[in-house]
């Protein structure tokens, strides 16, 4: 069962109908020498604390317009979808075992997270049952930003979305 808060932050957010920016598509970023500096940030380092919705470092900073993470830069991602308070990565990157399609951060102080599998919900929960012990459904954890909620995708039944709700 969905949780009102997760489908009304995806639903404000318009994380499920995210537009394409409307000027030309920006440039991948290059990677800057501090970035480049840097020890490689893997996808597993960037979203290590998702299960407990504790994620520094995955926003827009709001004074460069780029992310906070050297993940992004290391790995010269682009958006591929904006909204006014999300900004979308497409990746094809694993997550305990699941087919990651799209990371969604915050791009405001709006408090949303969000992994997109390529994975329906049953496998998903199984999957992250073995690999974290739970299925992440509705709760008061997910309700308190304290853990994620997984969630069929409404644009794609075949798909599912774990969605961090975290206030700050």
């Amino acid at each position: 069962m969905e949780s009102f808060i997760a489908a009304a932050a995806l639903a404000a957010c318009g994380c499920s109908q995210a537009k394409l920016p409307a000027a030309a598509p920006a440039p991948k970023p290059v990677a800057s020498p501090a970035a480049q500096a840097q020890a490689p940030v893997s996808f597993e380092q960037a979203v290590a604390g998702f299960a407990r919705c504790e994620l520094p470092g995955l926003y827009i900073d709001l004074e460069t317009g780029q992310p906070a993470s050297p993940y992004f830069a290391q790995h010269g991602l682009a958006p591929c979808e904006t909204t006014d308070k999300l900004t979308t990565y497409c990746l094809k990157e694993r997550f305990h075992g699941l087919p990651v399609a799209k990371l969604a951060i915050p791009n405001t102080t709006f408090p949303v997270f969000a992994l997109y599998f390529d994975a329906d919900l049953a496998t998903a929960r199984k999957t992250l049952n073995h690999s974290l012990g739970s299925q992440f459904k509705a709760s008061r954890k997910s309700r308190d930003g304290v853990a994620p909620e997984l969630l069929a995708d409404p644009q794609d039944g075949k798909k599912s979305i774990l969605v961090c709700t975290k206030e700050f």
